[in-house]
């Protein structure tokens, strides 16, 4: 018997601010909207000199502070929209949104 295991993807998220602008403190996820199937592993990656966090707008995942060349990755299990924000950058709100599709619907 050939079980087949289930194919996880792994999309990388790049988070930072505008480099040609010094004095920017606007900062971005690229991209920052991502559709993804359950199971697969969404990781961002701090391009910035700046710290930068990863917080789910419900509470349930939370990187902590990521600082220049650091990554960090979360496992969605569950279908739904995520909404997630750069709580360090709450004046110049950094935010963007997941959303988990069941395997086989079309992402």
């Amino acid at each position: 018997m050939n079980l087949a295991k289930p194919n996880h993807n792994t999309v990388f998220i790049e988070m930072g601010t505008n480099q040609t602008d010094p004095f920017s403190v606007k900062g971005f996820y690229s991209p920052n909207y991502v559709e993804i199937t359950v199971g697969d592993e969404v990781v961002w990656i701090n391009k910035d000199f700046r710290p930068h966090s990863v917080e789910s707008l419900d509470g349930l995942f939370n990187s902590g502070w990521l600082k220049e060349g650091e990554k960090w990755g979360y496992r969605f299990q569950k279908e739904g929209i995520y909404k997630y924000r750069c709580m360090l950058c709450f004046c110049n709100p950094m935010e963007g949104t997941i959303v988990v599709k069941k395997q086989g619907s079309s992402v």
